[in-house]
């Protein structure tokens, strides 16, 4: 009954757009040509690449206060202090 329903509420809305000469966007669809213009050139291949990130790429923070052998834990970075 619900498939019935919908058929029927889709032939609706298209007899009335037909009937008042409009015409329905059709949204979400995927485009029918893929656009690969972006991809011609090395550079631009490799700005859009997957990324592969190691140990050695990432920093690791270091907080400085003022003062002598005086430590501060940070309350939201549970391990890491100020010195």
């Amino acid at each position: 009954m619900i498939c019935r329903n919908s058929i029927n509420f889709s032939i609706n809305i298209s007899l009335f757009l037909i009937e008042n000469g409009l015409q329905m966007k059709n949204i979400g669809t995927y485009p029918s040509t893929r656009l690969r213009r972006n991809r011609k050139s090395d550079w631009a291949r490799r700005l859009v690449q997957e990324n592969n990130i190691s140990p050695n790429d990432l920093i690791w923070p270091i907080f400085i206060r003022e003062g002598k052998n005086i430590k501060e834990p940070i309350k939201s970075m549970p391990g890491v202090h100020r010195y």
